[in-house]
């Protein structure tokens, strides 16, 4: 997409505010004959004028600028930020796993050595199981998913009066 966008000539001048307002508005040049590429980059340059517009809002954006997350994969994005900034915008290679790895560094430096219950890959574990029960302990007759490892009950969900919350 980013790199079709890319080749637009004339780009569309699509309202950065509301969503729906730019959808519309995209259909509606589509309807008349407007080029993809050119709704396309349209698009890249209102969602990058919103983010400026309210996430930025008020702060000073400057150089070294690292566009982090998978949609820094999208070069028109990465084009419109640097027009819009006047400055070259970075993509790491692993952009789309930074959240992932800083919020993992920063769980770790948290944790201060202590131990933790995540189980990670361990979910795909074939140990866990899930069971279908209905209670009677009242009139609501919940159906009850419970969520096992082994022969641990992990979770119950589905619970209507609030016993197994």
């Amino acid at each position: 997409v980013g790199r079709l966008a890319l080749e637009s000539k004339n780009p569309a001048m699509l309202p950065a505010k509301c969503g729906i307002f730019m959808q519309s508005t995209a259909v509606s040049e589509l309807s008349k004959g407007r080029p993809v590429q050119d709704i396309l980059l349209g698009v890249s340059k209102a969602l990058v004028g919103n983010y400026l517009a309210t996430l930025a809002k008020g702060k000073k954006l400057l150089p070294p600028i690292v566009f982090q997350g998978a949609t820094a994969l999208n070069k028109a994005l990465v084009k419109c930020f640097e027009d819009a900034l006047g400055y070259p915008v970075l993509v790491p290679a692993n952009c789309s796993y930074m959240g992932a790895i800083g919020i993992a560094l920063l769980t770790e430096e948290n944790m201060n050595g202590r131990h933790s219950n995540f189980r990670g890959d361990a979910i795909l574990d074939s140990s866990y199981r899930t069971e279908i029960t209905h209670c009677d302990g009242c009139e609501n007759n919940c159906e009850l998913l419970h969520l096992y490892y082994g022969d641990e009950v992990l979770a119950v969900s589905g619970s209507r009066c609030g016993k197994f919350n």
